[in-house]
C-alpha cells in the first residue's frame, strides 16, 4: 500500500492514527460531520463555502446521475453521505472515512452488502464506492485532494470525476491508469464499466 504524509489540518489536529469506537464515530458525527484520512480527523463542513454554485453543481449532478439509475436500476447514487473504513476483525471499529459530494454504487454490490447487513440502516456505509464525485471548493488545496483521490484507489474505489466550477475544468481518474483525462468547459464524463452508455456533458453542470 501506498504511503502518504498526513493531511496537514492545523485548525483540527485531532490523532486518530488508531481509529475509533463505531459509538465514538456516530456521537461526533452528529456534532461536527468529519472524515477519518490518513490517521487524523478533519472536520468536514467547517469550512465548506456557501456559494450557490458548489451546492447547485452538486444538486445537478445527483438528478442527472439518479435518474440515469432509476430507469436502468443499474446501482445507487448518494449525495454527501458518509462510508467508513472498518477494522477488518471488528466491524464496530472505524480506521477510516470518507464524506465525499456524490457516489455511486454498481447493483450487484450494493444489493450484496444490503443483504449482508440487516442493522444497515443505523449504520454507516461500510461498502466502498465505485465512483466518487468531488466538487471543489474554493478553499480545497490540491494537495489535500489529490492525497485523497491515492487514498480511495488504495481502499478500491475505482473512478474519481474531479469538478472545478470556478475554472470550469473537470478531470476522470482511474485505479487502473496513471493517465488523467482533463476538460476544459466543455467535454463529457464517463465511466463505461460502471455507468454504461452514460456521459455526462459538462454543458449541463456549467449553467
Amino acid at each position: 500500500m501506498r504511503q502518504f504524509p498526513m493531511i496537514n489540518n492545523p485548525s483540527n489536529p485531532v490523532d486518530v492514527s488508531n481509529g475509533m469506537s463505531l459509538d465514538d464515530f456516530m456521537r461526533l458525527s452528529y456534532e461536527q460531520p468529519f472524515e477519518i484520512i490518513n490517521g487524523r480527523k478533519i472536520d468536514k463542513y467547517k469550512q465548506m463555502p456557501t456559494i450557490f454554485d458548489h451546492f447547485y453543481i452538486i444538486r445537478t449532478l445527483f438528478r442527472i446521475l439518479d435518474a440515469y439509475l432509476l430507469k436502468t436500476n443499474l446501482g445507487e447514487v448518494f449525495s454527501e453521505a458518509t462510508f467508513i473504513l472498518p477494522e477488518k476483525d471488528n466491524p464496530n471499529w472505524v480506521k477510516g472515512s470518507r464524506l465525499p459530494d456524490l457516489m455511486i454504487f454498481t447493483r450487484a454490490r450494493y444489493d450484496a452488502y444490503i443483504a449482508g447487513q440487516p442493522d444497515y440502516r443505523s449504520r454507516p456505509l461500510s461498502l466502498i464506492p465505485d465512483l466518487i464525485i468531488e466538487v471543489l471548493s474554493p478553499n480545497d488545496l490540491f494537495f489535500d485532494v489529490e492525497e485523497k483521490i491515492f487514498i480511495d484507489f488504495d481502499n478500491g474505489v475505482k473512478v474519481i470525476w474531479l469538478i472545478d466550477p470556478i475554472h470550469k475544468r473537470a478531470s476522470i481518474y482511474t485505479a487502473d491508469s496513471m493517465a488523467v483525462q482533463r476538460f476544459h468547459i466543455e467535454g463529457q464524463l464517463s465511466a463505461p464499466d460502471i455507468l454504461p452508455n452514460f456521459v455526462l456533458d459538462l454543458a449541463q453542470i456549467w449553467g
